[in-house]
Formats: structure tokens, sequence, C-alpha cells
């Protein structure tokens, strides 16, 4: 982490008044701008983060030491990011958090004898994005994928345990997820409905932005690669 710090001394002072119809509330802005794709993260009182602060400096009329407090200390009381409207999401695609955070569906059509009999060893989700992932140096996001308990659209309700996750970074091209603690309540009398929810781990603290191609792209489409065992072998779906 980095000090960046701002003196605002003499005429520039006025910038920081306060006038009559003012609430007493100061508000600072801070732009990041570069020749080229950059980002920065500030500290933040919810994430436990050492958060901007705003000091001033004064001149105490008093010799006395006990009472001589020159620096007044503020800690910022609420922070947020304003950003550029962003590009809508391709509708095509399966997009996992931007902002606003967006959130993706897969449903699986399962033959009938992996429903039933089969013992699943393995399921492990391949997805493509459909452009290089592009983030600051060092960056990574959390990708967690979720059962469903009941599909009913954007609004279903996910499964509040059994989630499968896995890391992703600038320049990551084929992800990965192993997600056979899902797969296997697909099955059964009372089986899930074989669908699953991509979401950021983290939303709206990556700059990473993934856009996974989908069902209906030409190429590239999400594959759910599945080891059973039937009651004789082992085979591969």
């Amino acid at each position: 982490s980095e000090r960046f710090p701002t003196v605002f001394q003499g005429p520039d002072l006025d910038l920081l008044s306060f006038g009559e119809a003012d609430s007493t509330r100061l508000v600072v802005g801070i732009r990041l701008t570069g020749p080229a794709g950059a980002g920065a993260y500030l500290g933040a009182v919810a994430a436990g983060d050492a958060t901007p602060l705003y000091v001033t400096y004064t001149d105490i009329g008093s010799a006395d030491t006990l009472i001589q407090k020159q620096p007044l200390q503020r800690g910022v009381e609420q922070n947020l990011t304003v950003i550029s409207p962003a590009t809508p999401a391709a509708p095509d695609l399966l997009t996992v958090g931007g902002f606003p955070s967006a959130r993706s569906f897969i449903r699986f059509d399962l033959p009938a004898f992996l429903r039933d009999s089969a013992t699943i060893v393995r399921a492990t989700l391949e997805l493509i994005p459909d452009r290089p992932l592009v983030g600051i140096a060092g960056d990574s996001a959390r990708i967690d994928v979720r059962g469903l308990l009941a599909d009913i659209g954007a609004k279903s309700v996910v499964l509040p345990t059994r989630v499968a996750s896995v890391w992703v970074h600038p320049g990551d091209d084929t992800v990965r997820i192993e997600l056979s603690a899902i797969a296997q309540l697909w099955q059964g009398v009372d089986a899930l409905p074989a669908a699953i929810r991509l979401s950021h781990g983290q939303e709206y603290a990556s700059f990473l932005t993934p856009q996974f191609r989908s069902s209906v792209s030409l190429s590239g489409r999400p594959q759910l690669r599945i080891t059973y065992r039937p009651p004789y072998a082992v085979e591969a779906y």
C-alpha cells in the first residue's frame, strides 16, 4: 500500500470552507486517470482497512503541552464508488461481476441414468471467457458456483451450503470448477434442479468482470464433464 498526501494551504483552503447553507459534511472525490487501463483500491471501514484521513493543523495559543493538540484528524464516515455508465452486458454471454454486479445461471439436461442409478465421482465445469480477462497487476477474483433449491428464474433460491469456488486472474483462459458435491444433489427422488448460479465472490471488490461464452455461442460453450460409476464399471459422460 502507498500513501498519497494532498496538502491544502493558503488560498487553497477556501476550497474546503463551509458556507451558511452547507451541512458541514466534507465530501472529497478522487479521480484516477492514465494513458492505459488502471485502477486503485482505497481503504474502507467495512473492509477493515485504513481509510483515507482528513487532518487539519492548527496553532494553539497556549504553552501548556497538555492541551496542545495541533492536528485534528477525522476518518471517512462513508465511502463509495462512482463510475461512468457501464456498457450493457451482451445478452448472449454469461457475465459475472461488474458494476452493477451481474450473476448468471446455467441449466443442464442430465440423462436419466445419471439421475437415477449412477454414482457421480467427479463433475468439472469448464467455462471459456469470450475475451481476455483484464485487470490491474496482481488482481484476482473469486467465482462462486451455487446450486438451486428452486429454479424460478432470476429470483431463484440458492443453496446456503455446498458452494464451489475458483480464483481467476488477468489473462486466464479456460476456467475449471469442480462441483461434484453440487451435482450429486441432482440425483434421487428428492433431486434438486440441475442448475447453478455463477456469482462474484467479492462483488464490487475487483476490477475483473468475466464474460463467459454461453450455450448459444458458436464455439466455446460451457461444458460439464462428469465422471460416474454405474453398478458395473466406471465411465465418462
